[in-house]
């Protein structure tokens, strides 16, 4: 019965007569370890993970070879956004099988995201080194280790993989934000500007850096860099609706109106279709009445 159960999942199809088959063989046997592994996965292909979780480690006492069972513990726990439980069950799972012959790279990438949200730096590094060679997807590896570096206070490794991203992704934007946004969290956000402004000779065609970076001085006060570094960059780039949008949200915070809007007007020509039409055309409105008032 075991047997066919598996046979079931292998198969990849019939989950329901798979979960069916495999609890009737553990309620028949206990103490099979790959009955409760034939049972976990297939509440796990059903995507009912707290469900998958539990059933899993009941098995684990009795399985012999449970990297199996951990390996999907630390995808269920992952997917409910557990990264701690998740971070720990990859690392055991990693211990029993150190070269995963199956989807290394989904394992060593989702190892390493749920110990950097977990706030285990160091196995996030490796982890997300190991990754980086053999996924497809290495803009999103190297944005996480860049991350990892920046809240690790190491600014050279930061560097390094900033420069193997333009290396892989050439001419795609490195687009930062997600670290700024960490780093707030975690009142580090000098690690970010002293980040991008190392990056930044290197990064004068890559608008997500500048607008990051002022975001990042408006955030610790420095408006009159945020203006300098943007308003340079708008010379740089006119076309960029971005910049245009950044450069009119800075002018409108320091009271400068009728510059903010020659810029939210730009930005509104260059796109057209922007999401924040609505928003900007009732801000103008209220400049404008706020403009007649005064000069009643």
């Amino acid at each position: 019965m075991i047997q066919f159960g598996n046979g079931l999942i292998n198969a990849g199809k019939r989950e329901l007569e798979a979960q069916s088959v495999s609890a009737r063989a553990v309620q028949l046997n206990p103490y099979d370890g790959y009955g409760w592994l034939n049972l976990g996965t297939s509440v796990y292909l059903q995507h009912k993970f707290p469900e998958a979780v539990t059933t899993l480690q009941q098995g684990l006492p009795y399985l012999p070879h449970s990297y199996n069972a951990l390996r999907l513990m630390a995808f269920s726990n992952y997917n409910m956004q557990k990264y701690g439980p998740a971070s720990t069950e990859f690392e055991k799972y990693l211990e029993m099988q150190p070269f995963p012959q199956v989807s290394p790279e989904l394992i060593f990438t989702y190892a390493g995201l749920a110990s950097l949200r977990a706030g285990d730096l160091s196995d996030s590094v490796y982890d997300l080194m190991q990754a980086t060679p053999l996924s497809d997807k290495k803009a999103d590896v190297l944005r996480a280790r860049i991350l990892a570096a920046v809240l690790g206070s190491r600014l050279d490794g930061a560097v390094y993989c900033t420069r193997l991203f333009r290396f892989f992704n050439p001419g795609t934007e490195l687009n930062p934000m997600e670290i700024l946004v960490n780093t707030i969290k975690r009142g580090q956000v000098s690690q970010t500007i002293s980040y991008l402004e190392t990056i930044l000779p290197e990064s004068t065609n890559d608008v997500s850096v500048i607008k990051t970076l002022a975001a990042a001085y408006v955030n610790t006060g420095q408006r009159e860099k945020a203006n300098t570094i943007i308003a340079d960059a708008v010379t740089r780039h006119p076309e960029s609706a971005t910049l245009r949008l950044v450069y009119g949200d800075i002018l409108y915070s320091e009271k400068r109106f009728p510059e903010a809007v020659v810029q939210y007007d730009e930005h509104l020509r260059l796109q057209p279709d922007s999401p924040l039409r609505a928003d900007l055309e009732q801000k103008k409105a209220e400049i404008s009445a706020g403009m007649r008032t005064a000069g009643k």
